[in-house]
């Protein structure tokens, strides 16, 4: 949002130029790749905060073993 406004600001571009930019293809593909970062941010976060109520691992082994498991499924 910031990078919009900041175009605007600066008289780089109209909001028309914007929405027209978004209909093309790397505009697309940058939206499905926003989309992707957020939806595993937050897949994620649940996954975390999930993990961390198991109380048969000791606090100190859950975030290197969350990691551990995180890079081995992918």
């Amino acid at each position: 949002m910031r990078v919009v406004l900041l175009q605007l600001r600066e008289g780089n571009a109209s909001i028309e130029t914007i929405v027209r930019s978004l209909a093309k293809s790397d505009g697309r593909w940058a939206l499905a790749t926003l989309a992707c970062v957020v939806g595993y941010s937050l897949v994620d976060k649940v996954g975390m905060e999930r993990f961390a109520r198991a109380s048969e691992l000791s606090p100190a082994l859950r975030g290197p073993l969350y990691f551990a498991l995180e890079n081995a499924m992918a």
